[in-house]
């Protein structure tokens, strides 16, 4: 990995300070959500800018990928002291928005239910004989890197989505857009959307699909 000028508790006391949804009320959700944002963030930043955020790995954890620095440090409240290095790295700054734009609004449990549809998560993620999961499994980093550029090729290539008014979300291997106004309507009918875009005989060659909503009635777009 290439060394870089920002650490991991720099990227999730960014989010903690930025993104207005978290629950300080509900500790776990408010911990996963962190870490959630985290890992999107980084795996986004490596797909789109072909260098690293920051020196890390990730773990293949009952809630889907998870750092476990970032883990501890949330755990412990051990707050990044440097943030004015993003003053520096205004680039940076304005990444971080986007990620926190597409994915904040999501709940803890949405953003797990969504990293779980990564492949790179499902080939590592394994459990013993009584099913608990086997612990301090690595996720390879370019098995991640090589699924993230698929998804930021969809994004940015087949598709210029507004981050400001649009989100994000993968099931499978497939690209989900939607409009933010229609966030608590997608998270309601996500098992029905996950059942429709899983089906082996819908989207079979499709990477890309839009999801609206009419009368609380899905529609699917390609």
């Amino acid at each position: 990995m290439e060394n870089s000028v920002f650490e991991i508790k720099d990227i999730w006391t960014w989010f903690e300070d930025n993104n207005e949804f978290l629950d300080k009320n509900n500790k776990h959700d408010y911990k996963l959500k962190l870490i959630k944002l985290t890992f999107f963030a980084i795996t986004y930043y490596k797909a789109c800018q072909g260098k690293d955020l920051v020196n890390e790995e990730f773990e293949a954890w009952r809630d889907g990928p998870v750092s476990n620095t970032a883990y501890a440090q949330i755990s412990n409240d051990d707050r990044s002291s440097e943030m004015d290095k993003f003053d520096l790295y205004p680039e940076v700054n304005e990444f971080l928005q986007e990620i926190n734009d597409i994915f904040g609004i999501y709940s803890a449990n949405a953003l797990s239910r969504c990293s779980h549809q990564l492949d790179s998560w499902k080939n590592n993620y394994h459990t013993d004989t009584l099913g608990n999961p086997i612990k301090h499994t690595v996720i390879p980093n370019e098995q991640l890197e090589e699924e993230f550029q698929t998804i930021a090729y969809n994004l940015n290539y087949f598709y210029k989505y507004d981050p400001k008014n649009e989100s994000v979300c993968i099931i499978n291997d497939k690209t989900i857009i939607y409009n933010n106004i229609d966030a608590d309507l997608f998270e309601q009918k996500y098992h029905q959307i996950y059942n429709t875009v899983t089906n082996p005989d819908n989207f079979k060659n499709e990477d890309l699909i839009f999801v609206s909503f009419d009368n609380r009635e899905v529609h699917y777009e390609i």
